[in-house]
Formats: structure tokens, sequence, C-alpha cells
């Protein structure tokens, strides 16, 4: 050690880079060996829920149920009905149109001012 720096030679970096890589390829191995075990059991877990009308439905009810201790609280608004009349024709803006009908039978619905535009564009 010189100025606060580790001097190794080549030889003993790959001596202690090996030590590591082995310990860690041992957990690693055990830790992949752990969740390749879980995923067996989950996908023979759910291949049994598939192949079960019945344990489907259980598991169904048991989800919905847990939905309704989350969310199953007091409904938080409340609904009345409309005092307020409303008249359709209110909605609709009063505007000039257009309204062509093709030989087809299709019907074109066009505000004024777009047909008007559309038409001096043609005269040119």
């Amino acid at each position: 050690m010189r100025d606060g720096l580790y001097y190794l030679t080549e030889q003993q970096a790959q001596a202690i880079l090996d030590l590591r890589l082995q310990k860690l390829t041992g957990l690693e191995h055990e830790k992949l060996l752990d969740e390749y075990k879980e995923l067996l059991d989950q996908i023979a877990e759910l291949l049994r829920i598939l192949g079960s009308a019945d344990r489907l439905m259980e598991v169904i009810r048991e989800e919905l149920e847990l939905v309704r201790e989350q969310f199953g609280d007091k409904r938080r608004t409340e609904i009345t009905a409309n005092s307020a009349d409303i008249n359709l024709e209110d909605l609709i803006t009063q505007e000039d149109v257009v309204v062509t009908l093709s030989h087809q039978g299709y019907v074109k619905y066009q505000p004024l001012s777009e047909y008007e535009s559309a038409a001096s564009w043609r005269e040119r």
C-alpha cells in the first residue's frame, strides 16, 4: 500500500476476484433454486385453479371479498334526481347550416361558413 492505494499484482487481483465470484455464485445458485421452486409451486397452483371450475369460483370469491374489504365503505356522493329540466333545444347552437343529400342516400351536415369558403375555393 502506497499513498493510500493498493498495488496488487495481476495474480493477486485475479485471486481476489475469483474468491468473491465463487461466494457470489454459491449464494446466487441457492437464490435461483429457491426462486425456481417457488415458481414451480405457483405454476402448479395456477393449473389447479384453471383445472377446476369450483376452485376458480372460490378464488374469484376470495379476491372480490378482498376488494370489498378495501373499498367497501359507504358511498361518498349522493345520487339525486336533477330538478332542473334541460330543454334539448337549449343544447343545440343556433347557426346557419347546409344539409346535402347524395344520390346514394348519404347526408352531410356542414356549417354555412365552411360551405361558402369551400365554394369560393372551387371558383378559383
